[in-house]
């Protein structure tokens, strides 16, 4: 998250029309608004891909805590306690996409 904060502010055209507020409530937007913006614009930075290439090496091999899930993933939560998933980050991480995925596709 500090890595694409950095990023963020370095190229600030891609959000700072968006937010409005002082220092501390645009900060807060930055770090909580859509994920599609980070996505979308800071992604492919090699900063930010090396960050997450770190992070996923770090939890390699690790389950999640449950009460972590339960916490910040709750539809993940629910599907590891049922069996149906494994309490590991890339399996977390795709159940993830493909629930926000079938909730666009619903949108459209």
């Amino acid at each position: 998250m500090e890595v694409v904060e950095r990023v963020m502010l370095e190229d600030r055209r891609h959000w700072e029309a968006s937010y409005a507020g002082d220092e501390q409530a645009v900060a807060l937007q930055r770090r909580y608004s859509y994920s599609d913006r980070v996505v979308r614009y800071y992604w492919n930075d090699a900063r930010v891909k090396a960050a997450v290439e770190k992070l996923m090496n770090n939890l390699h091999g690790r389950a999640i805590p449950e009460t972590m899930l339960s916490a910040y993933l709750p539809a993940q939560y629910r599907a590891v306690r049922s069996g149906v998933l494994k309490p590991d980050a890339e399996q977390l991480i795709l159940h993830r996409i493909r629930e926000v995925a079938a909730d666009n596709a619903g949108a459209c």
